[in-house]
């Protein structure tokens, strides 16, 4: 245990160190952030500036290159109309581009021009201290861009010479028409000179903001970490390795075959297991109620469906009695008994049976209470005969005994040339009460058979009578349905 708080202790040491140093990234990542963001909103500034002075060159060169602007200059001349428009067309003519390879070659040699002037801008035998272009170019790339010297600036080469000026038209006309179409020119390279300008800073622009993006998620990350860290600080503080001692049974982890693994192991109160528990029983039992829902639904389903078809037979079986009504012969008897004329007979014969019938019931009960008597008087008188049995079966193990005893002793007592005798060589005699008391018992029983087999006769020809008097009362109250129909029983409700 003092190892393992020992270890616990060096790692809060480590910890802290981890987070002081996480501490330092995160603050020098947020001043990377501020610094991005501060050379971010300064080169937006340029760039909206830019943007200003570019959308002032476009104005500039729409004014200047226009129709209007072109024949203001010539209103006091006195040109013709076809004179002017000759000269309008000549002064909106495109510029033919300049060949590629002269292009190419003067921009080699403008950058060697570059290159040989940086290096020797620096004066290190005036004392001053030396200023390397190529370096300030590196820290800034836009030092120079767009920026080109006056005469250049000042000198733009046009294709159109004076063997193109129209008829009609003097050399001074002529003279003012080039001077208009220079400075169109010259507002035109500038405008091209500004979008590239804008087209490099857009893209140093996006270049910072994606500077900025990676400072910030830098920042996002560490102060991630630093709060994960934090937090895993917070909960390893609480988290101390202590010791338990539990039941064997308590422990539920898989044991290992030397020694076993505790550390992602957790204990757990015995209230949030049974909580647990009591939880995934009301769940069972919400689904057992929602189960016996749709099983009584079912059965619901199965009831509707079975009362239905036995309505529909019930149905069919009345429209075929109606038919067999329909078709019924009438005979001279049919209708004597339909119209009533043996009702009388009918009735004397009934009510002979029925006091035949209550008569054989009368001597049916007072037979059957005889027989009861007589058989509670026997079951007593067998009572006592079993509890005589059993005192002469007890006396007669005694007595076996005892015989057996004297036989040994006899046994011991004859010399020894004689032969021995197996019980006793005498002849067991009978008990006479014993047997005439079986006897009278079998009697008693033969007598209670032959009572109960007339009983059930007399009860079997009651039934006889009473099917012969329903029979007597259909002739009497003729009727076309069935008498004693029971309906079906539903046979999910047994």
């Amino acid at each position: 245990y003092c190892a393992r708080l020992q270890l616990a202790l060096l790692q809060n040491v480590e910890d802290n160190l981890v987070r002081e140093q996480a501490q330092f990234d995160l603050a020098a990542a947020q001043q990377t952030v501020q610094a991005c963001d501060a050379r971010f909103n300064a080169f937006s500034a340029e760039v909206q500036k830019a943007k200003g002075e570019q959308d002032d060159r476009v104005r500039s060169e729409k004014e200047v290159s226009s129709a209007q602007y072109f024949r203001q200059a010539f209103a006091n001349s006195t040109l013709e109309a076809n004179a002017i428009t000759a000269l309008l067309q000549l002064f909106r003519r495109k510029k033919e581009p300049l060949n590629r390879t002269k292009s190419f070659a003067s921009e080699k040699e403008d950058a060697g021009r570059m290159r040989r002037s940086a290096s020797t801008v620096g004066l290190p035998n005036k004392g001053v201290p030396g200023f390397n272009l190529l370096e300030e170019a590196a820290a800034d790339p836009y030092l120079d861009l767009g920026v080109e010297p006056k005469e250049k600036q000042l000198q733009v080469e046009d294709d159109i010479k004076f063997e193109d000026c129209p008829e009609g038209v003097d050399e001074e006309s002529f003279n003012r028409m080039l001077e208009l179409r220079a400075e169109k020119l010259r507002a035109e390279a500038e405008v091209a000179r500004g979008a590239a300008v804008l087209n490099e800073m857009g893209g140093f622009l996006g270049h910072l903001e994606r500077e900025c993006m990676e400072a910030k998620a830098e920042n996002d990350r560490l102060e991630r970490e630093l709060r994960e860290h934090k937090a895993l600080m917070g909960r390893e503080l609480y988290d101390i390795e202590i010791l338990f001692k539990l039941k064997q049974g308590q422990v539920e982890v898989p044991q290992a075959a030397v020694v076993t693994d505790y550390s992602d192991a957790i204990v757990i109160d015995q209230e949030v297991v049974e909580s647990r528990n009591r939880r995934i029983t009301e769940l069972g039992k919400d689904k057992v109620h929602i189960l016996t829902k749709i099983k009584e639904f079912r059965k619901s389903l199965s009831t509707l469906d079975w009362e239905h078809e036995m309505l529909a037979l019930q149905t069919t079986d009345l429209e075929e009695r109606t038919k067999d009504v329909h078709m019924l012969r009438v005979t001279k008897d049919l209708q004597s008994l339909l119209k009533g004329g043996e009702e009388g007979r009918n009735k004397a014969e009934s009510d002979l049976l029925e006091r035949k019938i209550e008569h054989l019931s009368e001597a049916t009960e007072k037979k059957e209470q005889a027989l009861k008597k007589q058989y509670s008087m026997l079951a007593h008188a067998a009572k006592l005969r079993k509890n005589e049995n059993g005192m002469l079966e007890k006396k007669l193990r005694e007595l076996q005994q005892n015989v057996i005893q004297r036989e040994h002793i006899r046994r011991l007592r004859a010399p020894s040339g004689q032969p021995q005798k197996t019980g006793g060589g005498g002849r067991v005699e009978e008990d006479e009460g014993a047997a005439k008391a079986a006897h009278a018992a079998f009697k008693e029983l033969r007598s209670r058979q032959k009572l109960m087999e007339v009983a059930k006769k007399n009860t079997e020809e009651i039934e006889i009578l009473h099917k012969e008097l329903d029979r007597l009362r259909q002739r009497t109250f003729p009727s076309f349905v069935q008498l004693h129909e029971d309906r079906p029983a539903n046979p999910d409700h047994r």
